[in-house]
């Protein structure tokens, strides 16, 4: 358990978590009300109502899978953890956590944990910066990425990709592999990159037409588009970049190389970045 709440809860990514678990090894109970007004005070943003569904899944590891017997399961199911509980609009700590917190060695290492956790969001945040959930140009991982946006499970790298629509929540992360690697298929060297520091060019996955189900949802335009963005695979973090935007113009549907001399379908899109691109980050990324 302590394991995953350094990797998972306490990494200094999102800092709803920690401040509900403080509260709740404090006072044993704390209302959603009571959290809303703390993290406004703090850091003068609100918490939706998807958050809110989000940290009792992220705090029972209902959001974390791993694998087990040949099946992917959340965390919760392999090691039955049982943390925190909700009920109507107040979040109490289970009786079970409660005995785990009467071993003091356990304790002092999971409040050094969330100390850290809180220093550590704190050194990064930046509340001019901040866009719901995500401040400019911090690093994040495609775990962090996924539950920040508040997905129910982590999903795994192959299934998202370069980008996966989640219509329940209304998003749809991008991630870019800036300088891609010479030996990838030719299906998958897609002509990403900036414009220039207010616009980027973009391309869908391949074998997709502008009546594709993904690319429909995107072009309907009320899908968050966060966008991210490493230098190459060798990094295992993606620098959030902001958010992206597109007139229904700016989607045209074209081909691009396949195997055997043959071409398939893929539609080109010209977002316009909503926050422009800082001058220092946009070299960073530019240069190989």
């Amino acid at each position: 358990m302590i394991e995953f709440f350094s990797s998972d809860i306490g990494n200094g990514k999102r800092v709803e978590e920690v401040i509900l678990i403080l509260e709740l090894i404090d006072k044993k109970e704390c209302s959603v009300e009571k959290l809303r007004e703390i993290v406004e005070e703090k850091y003068n943003h609100e918490i939706s109502d998807d958050t809110i569904k989000s940290l009792y899944k992220n705090l029972n590891f209902e959001f974390i899978t791993e694998k087990s017997n040949k099946k992917i399961l959340t965390v919760r199911e392999i090691y039955d953890f049982n943390i925190v509980k909700l009920e109507g609009e107040r979040f109490i700590i289970e009786d079970e956590f409660l005995s785990f917190l009467e071993d003091e060695q356990f304790k002092f290492y999971l409040m050094d944990i969330l100390e850290y956790s809180i220093l550590e969001y704190e050194r990064n945040y930046k509340e001019k910066d901040f866009y719901d959930g995500f401040v400019l140009y911090e690093k994040y991982s495609r775990k962090d990425i996924l539950r920040i946006l508040n997905w129910d499970k982590n999903e795994v790298g192959v299934n998202v990709g370069g980008y996966k629509v989640n219509l329940e929540k209304g998003n749809c992360p991008i991630f870019i592999n800036y300088h891609k690697a010479e030996d990838i298929s030719e299906t998958t060297k897609y002509d990403d990159g900036f414009i220039d520091t207010k616009t980027f060019k973009w391309m869908s996955k391949s074998k997709r037409t502008l009546e594709s189900p993904d690319v429909k949802a995107i072009r309907k335009g009320d899908l968050r588009l966060p966008l991210f963005i490493r230098k190459n695979d060798k990094d295992i973090e993606f620098y959030y970049i902001g958010d992206l935007s597109a007139t229904e113009d700016k989607f045209i549907q074209t081909t691009m190389p396949a195997k055997n001399n043959k071409e398939v379908s893929v539609v080109h899109v010209t977002f316009t970045i909503e926050q422009k691109v800082e001058e220092k980050m946009y070299r960073y990324i530019m240069e190989a």
